[in-house]
């Protein structure tokens, strides 16, 4: 048998002969084996997606605003704004899966800088925020002194159980300092969205507000109380979904976050 001549020629792998050895074979799998073909470039459908918006409202219309002598508070919750969400997920292509020539049998050019298949799926989606349950909270000084805030306390409790509020948001309250016919207004946060129920009842309290003070100082303090419903109510909007097969190296795998996970399937 001749032998043969692997002749390279623009990346273009070929035998120079007709006849090739099962050893040529190998070289030549080996040495132009290692670049898969690009699949198709993209594709796009539209889904219909479900998702989830907070709604929060006073059990009582108009209870939101209470006055206690010369105290006016109100308490409401803070609007939800949706927004535009997109979401990323990058995978191995198929060609990723076998690891190797013959079902992995034949282990090939390891060159870590190699482009290889990647599947990237986009998502368009909705989101809301504030993702924490917050109030806001105005107080007016109807008095003609100076009122301080220092001695009150908030109170947030949900179907039974009591809450934390944050801890800053409670400091800032407890620092404000209103001269007369002043208001104020301060934001009070409970927990994140993802640790209430679907649906509760939500009360929440101010304790030892200042609702009277005179030359002398406070004269007298109260509490105030308002309570409000809430639930996640599901709604449904077109989302677009776009599949792209990409040939990505290290570098660029990276930035876009690609994971091992799954393989895409074919």
């Amino acid at each position: 048998m001749s032998k043969q001549k692997a002749v390279f020629n623009f990346g273009v792998c070929r035998s120079s002969g007709s006849v090739v050895s099962t050893a040529l074979v190998l070289t030549f799998l080996g040495a132009c084996g290692t670049q898969p073909a690009q699949a198709p470039t993209a594709s796009s459908t539209d889904e219909l997606v479900t998702y989830s918006v907070p709604d929060v409202k006073a059990v009582t219309q108009g209870s939101e605003m209470q006055q206690k002598k010369d105290l006016i508070v109100s308490v409401v919750p803070m609007p939800f704004q949706l927004s535009d969400t997109p979401s990323k997920d990058c995978v191995p292509g198929p060609d990723q899966s076998s690891g190797g020539l013959l079902g992995g049998l034949i282990s090939v050019n390891k060159n870590e800088t190699t482009k290889k298949p990647y599947v990237v799926t986009s998502t368009t989606g909705v989101n809301f925020s504030p993702k924490t349950l917050t109030f806001q909270v105005k107080v007016t000084n109807h008095t003609d002194q100076v009122m301080r805030l220092d001695s009150v306390v908030p109170k947030m409790i949900i179907n039974d159980s009591e809450v934390v509020v944050s801890d800053y948001d409670a400091k800032k309250l407890a620092s404000g300092i209103l001269v007369p016919n002043e208001s104020h207004s301060f934001l009070i946060a409970g927990p994140d969205w993802g640790h209430n129920p679907d649906e509760a009842i939500i009360n929440f309290s101010l304790y030892s507000m200042p609702i009277e003070i005179d030359k002398t100082g406070v004269a007298s303090k109260d509490n105030f109380t308002w309570t409000f419903s809430a639930k996640l109510d599901k709604k449904q909007t077109q989302a677009k979904k776009t599949v792209e097969n990409l040939m990505l190296d290290p570098g660029e795998a990276e930035t876009l976050h690609c994971h091992p996970g799954a393989v895409a399937a074919n």
